[in-house]
């Protein structure tokens, strides 16, 4: 079932940093050792836009970390940058903009050919729920009757 690509798919996420480029590399070559292929790489923490000496010294530090995963993976896997946020993503906001930006850069990516065909229902992007007003109503009426006992 693994091994099966129309079925599986395995998404490695890695940060650059030593300790990071070094398990990625050990988990593809573990993956691998069993038939199980990593077609995409994920890049967390990327940071693009320094704006102070640390980010640029930070970005420094990076660079070296991403070239050696460009080399060693970017061959066969696509290799996405998710950049350094100011914030933690959490939140439904921080994900939707997390959702667009993965879709984005893997929809600019045209060496990767099985990403061009149209996603399987279970892997499309979430749609935003609807923000109607009947919709606000109908989940607070819904919260409302959630309440226990002892509150009402």
């Amino acid at each position: 079932f693994f091994r099966d690509p129309a079925n599986v798919e395995f998404v490695l996420v890695t940060i650059p940093e030593a300790l990071g480029v070094f398990q990625a590399r050990r988990t593809v070559q573990d993956l691998a050792r069993f038939g199980l292929v990593v077609r995409h790489l994920l890049v967390n923490h990327v940071i693009e836009q320094p704006d102070s000496d640390f980010l640029r010294r930070r970005q420094s530090m990076q660079r070296p970390y991403l070239e050696q995963l460009a080399r060693e993976m970017g061959g066969s896997r696509q290799i996405t940058h998710i950049p350094l946020f100011a914030e933690e993503v959490k939140g439904i906001d921080r994900l939707y903009h997390l959702q667009r930006l993965l879709f984005e850069q893997m929809a600019r990516s045209v060496s990767h050919a099985p990403l061009r065909r149209r996603l399987p229902k279970h892997r499309r992007p979430l749609q935003r729920p609807s923000r109607s007003p009947q919709f606000r109503r109908r989940r607070l009426r819904n919260r409302s009757s959630r309440r226990p006992p002892h509150l009402s």
